[in-house]
């Protein structure tokens, strides 16, 4: 919609176009439009603001951002924070180790309990609370924890993490300075790096098919690239 002026929200077309009614509709519902910068660049091409970010509250999105388009699109990604009130538990930054558990303890320490005591202490519900405390103290005392560790992204490796570092580089030179050569050559990474990440994702399912068919344990792509005939 390069006919609608986001900065000051008015469209450059007359009464009757749609872009009008749009912004009508926006403005009746009191939704804030955020992006105001153009997102799609073409070669050649007068860039524009094709992407939109819409909110009931002007301060809810902060912190926007235009970062690298994803694959060959000429659309960049917004990158953006959203400030909202919820009542959450934050996610536990452990979890059980249970390769690592002393079940041998674990059964003794149930094996102590008084099930019979628990079972006629009253209705059902009281049994469960009684349960899950017994289970819930043998689990802390016979299973450590361990800290989580974030996914390992698997059709990354350091060539084409460096691939990638350098097309981010290139594509925000060209929104700086609009220089094609820049672009030119990010466009060549960029198809370089999808190039890369494909052969490395062929490359792990063919590990799987034939760790597979061999029955041969295959953790990851590190553990099991020798293993390909």
């Amino acid at each position: 919609m390069n006919e609608i002026d986001w900065s000051n929200c008015v469209s450059t077309e007359g009464a009757n176009h749609y872009t009008q009614s749009f912004l009508a509709c926006t403005q009746g519902c009191f939704l804030h439009q955020h992006v105001l910068e153009p997102t799609r660049f073409r070669h050649g091409e007068a860039p524009s603001v094709l992407d939109l970010v819409f909110s009931n509250e002007e301060a809810m999105v902060h912190d926007l951002t235009y970062l690298v388009p994803l694959g060959a699109s000429d659309h960049s990604c917004l990158g953006f924070c959203v400030q909202v009130s919820v009542d959450a538990t934050p996610p536990s930054a452990t979890h059980l180790n249970v390769g690592r558990g002393d079940y041998d303890k674990f059964k003794n320490m149930l094996d102590e309990v008084n099930w019979d005591m628990h079972a006629n202490s009253g209705d059902v519900e009281t049994f469960w609370r009684n349960m899950m405390v017994e289970l819930d103290s043998a689990i802390t005392d016979c299973i450590p924890k361990k800290a989580k560790m974030p996914p390992k992204n698997l059709f990354m490796n350091r060539e084409t993490i460096h691939l990638r570092r350098r097309k981010n580089k290139l594509y925000a030179k060209y929104l700086r300075t609009g220089d094609h050569e820049a672009y030119a050559r990010f466009a060549i990474l960029r198809n370089r790096l999808r190039k890369k990440t494909r052969q490395i994702r062929y490359d792990h399912e063919e590990n799987l098919g034939y760790c597979s068919r061999h029955q041969t344990p295959c953790a990851s792509l590190s553990t099991c690239h020798w293993r390909l005939p």
